[in-house]
């Protein structure tokens, strides 16, 4: 039996801070399914005042920087420490980035349900399967619901 999706972890390299006309559509939607979202991130602390000028800060229950957690992806500690603020196990949640090692492969090595936010259609990783590549942020809650079902 599948463990029931409850959160959804977020990168924000060029995921959130650029802004890309799907993005608030995706937030919104991941909410509106019922789960809870969290940052998890290779920044320092301003993270949080730029969320908040990008009016996308209301929509995160926390945000983790490398800064904060005194360590970086790809170590999987920093996704540990995503984990004890869910408060539940890895295979609850799942964690959307555009990168390849930090985010995809870290993400799926400790046991989360990880997507590779794909815009530009990258040939060089090609065992990542089809159902974890995402050419925009339209596709995740339909690949988030999936996971649900």
């Amino acid at each position: 039996m599948r463990a029931p999706l409850r959160w959804v972890l977020w990168d924000v390299k060029d995921t959130l801070l650029k802004v890309y006309p799907d993005t608030q559509k995706a937030l919104k939607s991941c909410s509106a399914l019922g789960l809870k979202l969290g940052v998890v991130s290779n920044f320092d602390n301003r993270l949080e005042e730029i969320l908040r000028a990008c009016k996308l800060l209301s929509h995160f229950s926390f945000v983790i920087t490398s800064e904060e957690a005194g360590v970086a992806k790809p170590s999987p500690a920093i996704f540990n420490q995503a984990l004890q603020k869910c408060g539940v196990p890895a295979a609850n949640v799942a964690h959307v980035g555009d990168d390849y090692v930090r985010d995809y492969l870290t993400s799926r090595g400790v046991g989360i349900h990880g997507f590779l936010l794909d815009r530009n259609n990258n040939p060089n990783q090609p065992d990542v399967p089809r159902e974890h590549r995402l050419p925009s942020l339209d596709e995740l809650p339909s690949r988030l619901q999936e996971l649900m079902d």
